[in-house]
């Protein structure tokens, strides 16, 4: 038991020990990939001789150039190297759009009432019936809820008949041609 404690299982041993051979090849193969990138960028940019480098910045600068490096202190911890500016095209200027939510406006259908005439009407306790004629000729009995032509029979008095749709009536008269509409936008 004492030694089971003490010692951890071989399988674990084995495990760390393979674990810090691979972080070993690893920083290994890291360190020389370094060491050739290093070695390939100073071949690179292995400095020219002096008087030649010299000689081609003078040519390539302006007085400008040494004017404002000379403005700037030599040694500083914010100093970093001189970047020539380009010229920058402005921006053009952002449309200012209005906070108010837009609404999208929707063409108003218009609900043109159908051409009827009430020919009857009766009128009882438990029964209120219309004799409609269309405009064709033929006549039929409807009650309040029946549908003529998608608009609704919403009620029918001793002398009229009141349809409705979308919001939009019409009043229908006893012995007179047409209706009589009433707009809910009016």
């Amino acid at each position: 038991m004492v030694v089971g404690r003490l010692m951890p299982p071989p399988g674990t041993v084995i495990l760390l020990g393979l674990v810090g051979v691979v972080g070993y090849l690893a920083i290994t193969a890291l360190q020389a990939t370094e060491q050739s990138i290093a070695a390939e960028v100073r071949a690179e940019h292995a400095p020219e001789p002096l008087a030649e480098q010299t000689t081609q910045a003078r040519n390539e600068r302006s007085d400008d150039f040494y004017l404002v490096l000379a403005a700037r202190p030599l040694f500083s911890e914010t100093r970093k190297p001189m970047v020539i500016a380009t010229p920058v095209q402005p921006e053009p200027a952002p449309v200012p759009q209005s906070s108010a939510p837009q609404l999208e406006l929707k063409p108003a259908v218009v609900h043109v009432p159908p051409e009827l005439k009430i020919r009857g009407l009766i009128v009882a306790e438990t029964n209120r019936s219309a004799l409609i004629e269309w405009s064709s000729g033929q006549a039929e009995w409807y009650q309040i809820a029946d549908e003529i032509d998608g608009w609704s029979i919403t009620e029918i008095s001793s002398n009229s008949v009141s349809i409705t749709r979308d919001g939009s009536s019409s009043i229908y008269f006893l012995f007179e041609r047409g209706a009589t509409s009433r707009d809910p936008d009016q």
